[in-house]
């Protein structure tokens, strides 16, 4: 069978086919050898075939990433990748398996009662805290903090936090400040500026940039 360039009776070469974006999708060489691939709608290469036979398939996720590959040697990978991403599962056809999902741990109510040497009516489902907060300026309001709806502090004590609700909220604070602490989400310079200013120190002006340098210093004691 003639090929497309043979067809046409093409004389230079190589002979390229671009699709209406400007990709390569038809590439033969004076040899008469060819290859030809599809793409997605996003630009993305789903399978590849030579005139030799060998091809290739491909298959992406929303984002663009391969999931899926498989050949005409009968090699074959699969991936799973995570919200942000992250691969966190691979398997190919030689048997090679890399697993980084998270692991789901699953218990009966008797099990957890058991482990903890209690009576299983002892045991109470608590739901995860959801906290929404908002602050109150201006008029007579400066700095009104309110948890879930109840005011943090006021003069009516019947519409303000106890202090167990207090002391629960001061924990999952500190708690959500160090998770975003550790995921870089905020910087300790944001916490370190909160202390007291034990003092500051101005260098003289730089010949340079004609600026100078603030040093400022804190101290805490545990």
């Amino acid at each position: 069978m003639k090929t497309i360039a043979q067809q046409l009776k093409i004389k230079d070469f190589p002979f390229i086919i671009n699709d209406k974006d400007g990709n390569e999708i038809y590439h033969e060489t004076s040899s008469g050898f060819w290859c030809k691939c599809e793409r997605d709608t996003n630009g993305n290469e789903i399978y590849h075939e030579t005139s030799d036979g060998f091809w290739i398939k491909r298959e992406y996720d929303a984002h663009g990433k391969e999931i899926l590959f498989e050949n005409s040697y009968g090699f074959w990978s699969k991936r799973e990748r995570d919200a942000h991403g992250n691969e966190i599962y691979y398997e190919n056809s030689a048997g090679k398996i890399i697993d980084k999902r998270p692991k789901v741990v699953e218990f009966t109510l008797q099990e957890i009662a058991d482990a903890l040497g209690i009576n299983v009516t002892q045991l109470r489902i608590k739901e995860n805290m959801k906290y929404k907060l908002n602050i109150s300026n201006g008029c007579t309001a400066s700095g009104h903090l309110e948890v879930n709806g109840t005011s943090y502090s006021c003069e009516d004590k019947r519409y303000e936090l106890t202090a167990e609700q207090r002391e629960q909220f001061h924990n999952d604070l500190f708690a959500e400040i160090r998770r975003r602490l550790d995921d870089n989400e905020i910087h300790v310079t944001d916490l370190v500026e909160l202390l007291e200013i034990e003092d500051t120190h101005y260098s003289e002006t730089c010949d340079q940039c004609g600026d100078n340098q603030v040093t400022t210093y804190y101290e805490f004691s545990i």
